[in-house]
């Protein structure tokens, strides 16, 4: 797997998680399974789902209440954004939305 853009941000919990995009446009994720461990365990690579359009970069960064928000720009339609639903570490993320731009 190439990988073309890498960004990083933590779950609730602390633990980090990865977000990729891969050459061929898709988004796939990975976080930590271990806690502090000196060679912590992370997930396999899983496919994320991604929105409409061909993903050009993403960017992850923590909401106030800690839960991780990823944003994506797209080529076609713009910028999207997905986030935890809650604040639980393995609470589901909502869908892609549009996000307002200038």
């Amino acid at each position: 797997m190439s990988i073309r853009v890498l960004t990083c941000t933590s779950l609730t919990d602390g633990r980090p998680q990865l977000w990729a995009m891969t050459g061929t446009g898709d988004v796939v994720t990975s976080w930590q399974i271990g806690g502090t461990e000196a060679d912590p365990k992370w997930v396999e690579w899983q496919t994320f789902t991604k929105p409409a359009g061909a993903v050009r970069t993403l960017m992850g960064a923590p909401l106030l209440d800690g839960r991780p928000q990823l944003w994506a720009v797209t080529t076609e339609v713009g910028v999207f954004t997905i986030c935890k639903v809650n604040t639980h570490p393995d609470a589901a993320w909502s869908n892609w939305t549009k996000f307002k731009v200038p």
